[in-house]
Formats: C-alpha cells, structure tokens, sequence
C-alpha cells in the first residue's frame, strides 16, 4: 500500500513536471514568435526620401502577422551603425552610394532592398534652390556663387556633375556642406546662394521665398530623364531567411503604403506636422513635394549598375561593384 501510494506520488510528480515543462515550450516559443513579430524600421525625419515609415506608422496600424516599430536615425551613418549592431531590421530611403559602399565592404552587405526612392525630371522632391537675394532665376546665373550641398559623398558629386553639365568650368564651381538639421540657416543668411537639397528643406525654403531653379536635376542633366535611384530602402537578409512570410507581408504593406500615398497626398503631407515627421508648419507641408518610390525593376537596375561604375571610375567608390546582389530576395 505504501509502496503503491509512492509510486503514484511519483507519477503526480512526474506528470505536473511534464505539464510545467509544456507550458514552458509553448510560452517560450510564443515569445520568440511574438519577438520575431516585430520589424524594426530605421528612418530619418529631416530627410524625407522615403515616405513610407510615416504612412505605416499611422495610418496602417492593421497589421495581422507582425508589428512595426519606427525607430527615428540622424543620418545615414547613424543607420547602418544600428543596422550592424542589430538593433534595426530595415532602413528606409538610405544614399544610394552609401548603400553600394556596404557592398564594396562585404560582396554581401547583409540586406536586400525593396524600394528605391528615384529623381524624376521636374519631380521636386530633390532640387536645387537659389537665395532669394542671390538674383540668381537659372542655374546658368550661379557660376562661382557658393553651392550648398548635403553632407555626403553622393551629394557632393551629383551636384558638381550637374554644374559641369551646365557649362561650369572648375573655377567657377565652390561646394561646401549644410547641417541637415538647420539647412535654411546660411541660405537665408546669403552666405550660401544655392543649395541641392531634398524635402523638407525645399518646402521650407520655398515658404521662406527662396526659388526653385531645378526639380530633378540628377534625372534631367545626368541620366537623360530616366527615372534614377538616389536613395534604397532595405531588409535584413537574416531577418527574411529566418521570416520569409513576415518578410514578403512586409514588402506588400510597404507597396499599400506607397498605393496610399499616391491616393491621398494631403492625408500624408499632414501628417508631417508631428513633431516626430518633421513638425512642419501647415504652410510647410502645402509647399512638400513627396518623393517617388519604386519597386526593384531590369530597369532600375540597369540605371544602378551605370551608376556604380561612374561612382567608381570617379573614385567614390573603391572598385567597381553589382548591385545586383540588393535584389536577390530570399537567396
């Protein structure tokens, strides 16, 4: 009787460890499919080259397979740092030469791109903007007037490629930098006479009265008007093998994101008065240009590869690369 009583103890025992030790299965595996749930998403909000982060994140909260988690970079630096430590899964709208750099580094740079943000003939997310009190009205009237440029290696380049394509010979072409976080601040002052610079600055450029010269000068003057990838957004190659389907439900929503964006612009453009977008005035955002994002394409790719290797020959880029590799999703 005892005997029996004990063995029956045991398999109590025995049975609660084995129902602790299911529970504890489940909940750990719950947590891990609750962890991996969650794409952590890079943008910059004083550099408006994708949009996408902004729409996702309010006003396509209806997610069924994962959760999205905006997380606000300074720059480009600032997101390939969090990138490589793991602490984002994506970033949107990043340089595009800074993104080949990546590949000049590792022929594989651990992400794959799914969207590029293009300039466009006339398209003014991305411009050059003559002072108001400079008395220049075409880019022609600027020569040896102080450019202003973003501070990155792409920019610099563009836009000296750009001066020489409008007849500007090498003396009569000064480029310095401006702070993306007060970008107006030597424009308005007339230290700078012109500056090429991407949204928000043109729209609070423009509300401050300075003048448009050119919209979509990369396309126009270097690329023959075809559309030209100046920024990629991207995922992680680790996170899309580890999470095909969160990763191919991502991609579509980005896509709902970008259809919605084009469908309602001035739900969008108002949604950049919250201080985490922007916090742009209302005269600022009905000034807003909203850039123009695309899917991976033969075509886009072909433009990127003519891009890479110009890059290269001019000594931006270290050898020659194949961007290529940012479109093998899911190998």
């Amino acid at each position: 009787m005892s005997r029996r009583k004990g063995m029956n103890t045991m398999q109590r025992r025995g049975s609660l460890f084995l129902l602790c030790l299911s529970w504890a299965l489940i909940l750990s595996s719950c947590s891990r499919d609750s962890a991996s749930a969650i794409v952590r998403l890079g943008y910059r909000p004083t550099a408006l080259s994708d949009i996408s982060p902004v729409v996702l994140g309010e006003l396509m909260k209806e997610r069924t397979t994962f959760d999205l988690r905006l997380v606000p970079l300074s720059s480009p630096k600032d997101g390939f740092d969090k990138f490589h430590a793991g602490e984002i899964d994506a970033i949107a709208g990043m340089p595009l030469e800074g993104v080949f750099q990546q590949i000049v580094e590792s022929s594989d740079p651990g992400f794959r791109a799914y969207g590029y943000q293009v300039d466009l003939p006339n398209n003014t997310w991305l411009s050059i903007i003559a002072s108001k009190g400079s008395g220049i009205r075409s880019l022609a009237d600027g020569k040896g007037k102080v450019m202003a440029s973003l501070p990155t290696d792409q920019a610099r380049y563009l836009i000296r490629r750009i001066l020489v394509s409008n007849g500007y010979r090498d003396q009569e072409i000064k480029i310095t930098v401006y702070n993306p976080s007060t970008p107006l601040v030597q424009l308005n002052s007339g230290e700078h006479a012109m500056m090429f610079a991407l949204e928000p600055a043109i729209a609070r450029a423009r509300v401050a009265g300075h003048l448009v010269v050119e919209g979509g000068p990369v396309s126009k003057f270097l690329f023959n008007g075809r559309p030209t990838p100046l920024s990629a957004s991207v995922l992680s190659t680790r996170f899309i093998e580890g999470h095909p389907a969160i990763a191919d439900d991502f991609r579509k929503l980005v896509q709902r994101a970008l259809d919605y964006q084009k469908a309602n612009p001035e739900a969008v453009r108002s949604l950049f008065s919250k201080p985490q977008y922007g916090g742009l005035a209302a005269t600022e955002i009905a000034a807003l240009s909203m850039s123009t994002t695309v899917a991976p394409s033969a075509e886009i790719l072909a433009t990127m590869r003519e891009f890479a290797k110009q890059l290269a020959d001019n000594g931006v880029l270290k050898k020659t690369i194949d961007p290529g590799i940012l479109e093998a999703w899911g190998k």
